[in-house]
């Protein structure tokens, strides 16, 4: 199957890490008017991974938040 993502944002490229992990055999392309991804408000923040702490515990923020949390540790990029 090809899948077509239109943007190269954090959430395009997110969408994307998801695909490929669940369907590796799927083929994506990614669409960015830009040279590079992410050139806009994301590539403009400090990079820092927000804490969970305003995040009610139990709450579908929380939970993404804790699990995105364990993948990005886990993925070696992380310090």
């Amino acid at each position: 199957m090809e899948i077509m993502i239109i943007g190269g944002g954090i959430v395009d490229l997110a969408t994307v890490y998801q695909l490929q992990e669940k369907y590796p055999s799927f083929h994506i392309i990614i669409l960015e008017k830009e040279n590079e991804v992410p050139t806009y408000q994301t590539g403009n923040n400090r990079g820092v991974v927000h804490s969970s702490v305003y995040y009610k515990p139990g709450s579908i923020k929380r939970v993404n938040w804790v699990q995105g949390k364990k993948k990005f540790q886990h993925s070696g990029i992380s310090k």
